[in-house]
This record gives C-alpha cells, structure tokens and sequence, in this order.
C-alpha cells in the first residue's frame, strides 16, 4: 500500500491542474537506462532530440 502512495499524490496534483491547461511536470520512466544512454550525457551515436529539448 506504501508503494501505490507516491503515484497517487502525482496524479490527484495533475487531475486538478487539468483544467488550467499544460502539465507543469513530466514523469519519466526508462528501462535500462545507464547514465551515459542519452546523447545530452555524452553518448556518441544515440539521438534523443526531444528529452534534449526538455
């Protein structure tokens, strides 16, 4: 019951910013993914142009 608790707060919090428009966060969840993986950490040949622009 502990664990649910961290996702319930977020998504009372976006429900009620829901009407006055853009979210004010984003909540990313990845697999696998090492500190290097992203382009914007110094990976040479993975592209990643949309969390860059985050």
């Amino acid at each position: 019951l502990r664990g649910w608790f961290f996702l319930l707060i977020p998504g009372l919090l976006a429900l009620r910013r829901a009407a006055s428009g853009r979210p004010s966060f984003v909540l990313l969840l990845a697999d696998d993914l090492g500190f290097g993986a992203l382009s914007c950490y110094g990976h040479p040949s993975s592209t990643t142009p949309h969390l860059e622009r985050l």
